[in-house]
């Protein structure tokens, strides 16, 4: 799967070189987007603007290994101005995309205008719930480190209630975790049991 990614990314690094006449990429920092950005580092004749509403990045596909208590959640986050602090061409912007007008080519963000010659948008992805309102209203999603956090924390606080109860349902009910949603994710349940 990465493969493929990396392949669709390295074609539009080659697309976007071999056309010289674009001095601007703008676009948004998720794992995909980030890649292209380090493809476009320090390039002659590029100027990158990565546009994010956070100042860190977080590896997606580790955040189960944060809920399960496998990595702490710096390991997976790193900032992007660490990233790009030698870059003379990326520029990082803290802002929320509100409006893409593509007949003049512009972005509109929450603190500025922004004009490009090319736009890449790597949008990352929310919690899809299925239209389900029980899965709205009982499930913990993780698509953040902090909302993995939170899953560590329900899972192991369960965990240790459950040392002390006595009736049967009732720790059942705690020792219970249901996964719905996994994807194509695989899922490694080992819960690492602080000692």
């Amino acid at each position: 799967m990465f493969t493929q990614f990396s392949i669709i990314i390295e074609n539009c690094v080659n697309l976007i070189c071999q056309t010289k006449r674009y001095e601007s990429c703008h676009r948004r920092g998720r794992i995909r987007g980030l890649k292209l950005a380090r493809k476009l580092n320090n390039k002659p004749g590029f100027e990158v603007i990565l546009l994010d509403r956070f100042n860190h990045h977080q590896f997606q596909p580790l955040f189960y290994q944060v809920a399960t208590a496998g990595l702490d959640a710096s390991n997976i986050s790193f900032p992007l101005r660490k990233v790009f602090h030698k870059s003379k061409n990326v520029k990082i912007r803290l802002a929320s995309l509100k409006e893409v007008i593509p007949a003049q080519n512009k972005i509109i963000t929450d603190i500025e205008e922004i004009s490009y010659d090319i736009l890449v948008l790597a949008m990352g992805a929310n919690t899809n719930f299925f239209n389900n309102p029980h899965l709205q209203e009982y499930a913990m999603p993780m698509k953040s480190s902090v909302e993995a956090l939170q899953l560590r924390y329900r899972i192991l606080q369960n965990f240790e209630e459950a040392l002390t109860i006595t009736d049967e349902n009732e720790l059942q009910r705690r020792m219970n975790i249901v996964i719905t949603g996994g994807g194509r994710r695989e899922w490694n349940c080992q819960v690492h049991w602080p000692k």
